[in-house]
């Protein structure tokens, strides 16, 4: 998204992008189901709708968000760079899980140690 925001103005670079965008959208999904599914495993109908519900409000804000942009005198350029920095929030709460589940990983085997000598 940011090559996109800094690349608007060359038309070849732009569809490539474009396109690289869409692909690498379409193999999100199926990865956060799966994720979705590891996480609740005795809700699986519930934890995948609740993924899809989160891809439709991204599919509602993001084209909203980006109309505010250009409403408010930004160019077509800076409609990317917002997804990029929405992008960015994403990767960052999924930094925070990753170290949320490890600290949970470290509970756990404690609670093993203290139950196996116990």
């Amino acid at each position: 998204m940011l090559l996109l925001s800094l690349l608007a103005h060359r038309a070849v670079a732009t569809v490539v992008l474009v396109i690289a965008v869409g692909l690498v959208g379409s193999y999100t999904n199926p990865a956060l189901n799966s994720r979705f599914l590891a996480i609740a495993p005795k809700a699986p109908t519930l934890s995948v709708s609740g993924n899809i519900s989160a891809f439709n409000v991204g599919i509602t804000l993001g084209p909203w968000i980006g109309g505010l942009v250009l409403a408010d005198g930004h160019g077509y350029p800076a409609v990317p760079a917002v997804g990029a920095a929405v992008a960015t929030l994403a990767l960052g709460l999924w930094g925070w899980d990753l170290v949320l589940q490890a600290r949970q990983r470290s509970r756990e085997q404690q609670g093993e140690l203290i139950a196996a000598r116990g």
